[in-house]
Formats: structure tokens, sequence, C-alpha cells
């Protein structure tokens, strides 16, 4: 199993936006497919603006125009490098901080298509010449008929690119995911997700079989803080790792900073 494939993903606190379409009798909810929360999870209220702050992670922003639709996300990164080789010559880049921003396209019907992420930090590399290149991803959706997120496949043209499936229950929350590489022939990573009645995520698990009794990471998850309108601004998670790695304990605090149009 890429054991770095968890980090990847959890690094990155985006890898999905699907804003919810409401009738206009119904309360608005905006959906945000977060890796910081695994499952979308639902605010509630006109949202404007939403900013996590999570120790080591930096901050990240989101900002949603007057009817629900996300415009932008920003992720601030303070201290980035990028170590290139070319097979003969070994060439070292910095770059200055970056600004990663997430831009969003939709498809015909208004649904989310894809998703470019775009970082504005300069590389500049050593060889042949100096040379400027922004660094660019992509992220392609897929969805089945009723309109859920089953798989979605990073740099699509690149064998390199993480690809993730989704598994729904009757409720339709996400109870199971697995995360591979395509070009490395290796166990997927899967988790396995639980919810309380309220339907928040409260715990999952990561492993490299199909047995859920089995755990390489455990996160559990408690909501400790709320906003007026009913939002999450602080939550607390625990973090286990267990053997073949090394046993390990991780508690991290995650706020939220929830703007609204009112």
């Amino acid at each position: 199993m890429q054991k770095t494939n968890l980090k990847t993903l959890l690094s990155l606190a985006v890898v999905i936006i699907v804003l919810g379409a409401c009738k206009p009798a119904e309360k608005k909810v905006t959906e945000v497919f977060s890796m910081d929360d695994v499952v979308p999870m639902k605010l509630k209220g006109n949202v404007k603006e939403i900013s996590f702050y999570e120790s080591p992670v930096n901050p990240l922003t989101y900002s949603f125009d007057e009817s629900g639709k996300m415009k932008s996300i920003i992720s601030k990164n303070e201290d980035s490098s990028v170590i290139e080789k070319d097979g003969s010559k070994d060439s070292s880049s910095t770059q200055t901080t970056a600004k990663a921003v997430f831009v969003y396209h939709y498809d015909k019907n208004h649904r989310l298509a894809y998703i470019d992420e775009l970082t504005s930090g300069i590389f500049i590399t050593s060889w042949p010449e100096q040379k400027k290149e922004p660094f660019k991803d992509t992220t392609r959706l897929y969805f089945n008929s009723v309109g859920q997120l089953i798989r979605s496949s990073t740099s699509p043209d690149n064998e390199i690119g993480p690809e993730t499936t989704y598994d729904y229950d009757k409720q339709g929350r996400v109870i199971k995911m697995r995360s591979y590489t395509r070009a490395v022939k290796t166990e997927p990573d899967r988790y396995f997700l639980k919810y309380n009645e309220h339907g928040r995520l409260i715990e999952y698990i990561v492993n490299d079989s199909d047995d859920d009794r089995y755990a390489l990471w455990k996160f559990n998850l408690k909501y400790t803080k709320y906003d007026r309108h009913g939002n999450w601004i602080e939550k607390m998670t625990r973090k286990e790792t267990f053997k073949p790695l090394t046993p390990d304990t991780i508690n991290y605090l995650t706020t939220r900073k929830i703007t609204y149009y009112e």
C-alpha cells in the first residue's frame, strides 16, 4: 500500500466541492465535500466564506456567492520545496509563499465536472535554463444516475495520479472509499466511515484490506463548538496509528471561521 496516499489526501483539505440544489421552500444548504471531513458537510445558512485552521496544516479558505455557488478556494503554504531529477542532473527548486487556487468547472446541467488546482508560487529550475512554471493539476468527477459521486480521478491523463471510488448506504452517506495510484500495483487504501444519530461523521478507519475490524489508522472526531446557525466551528480529532506501522497517537484541533450573507 502507498503509505503516502493518506498523507497526501489529508493534507489536501479539499478535493471535491459539490453544491446541493435546494427548492425555494427549503432552507439553503451548501455541501462541501472535503478530506477534512471526508464526507459532505452541510453548511446551514447563507454562507459567504469559511476558513479552516488546523495545526500543522496551513489555513484554507472557501468563498461563495450569494446563491451558494463556490467562487474560490485558497490554501496558503508557508514552507515548500521541490527536488527534481532528470536522470543525470539534480536540481533543488524553491518557491516563495504559494497560494493554491482551485478552479471549478461545471457542465451544461450546472453540475461540477472537474477541478483545476493552480499554484501561483513560481518554481525555478536550474537546467537547461532558468524556467518559471506554475503548477497545474486536474481532478475529474464521475456520478451515478442519482447524482452521487462514485469516482474522482486526479491527473486522469497521468498514470501516477490518485483515483478514489465511493460507496453509499441507504441514507446516501459515504460509508467506504478506496484510494489508489493507477501506476502502482498495490492494494488500495480503504476508508470505513461511521456516523452518529445526527448524521455527523464520528469515526473512520484506514487499512489495506476489506476487513473493517483491522486498522492501520483510526480517527475519532468530536464536535465541541457550534455557531448560531448550528454549524460546527471547533472539532477535536484523535488519530491512532497501529502496527505494522510505528504505533502513535496524535490529537489535533480544527477550528472554522464562518461568515454569512445577512
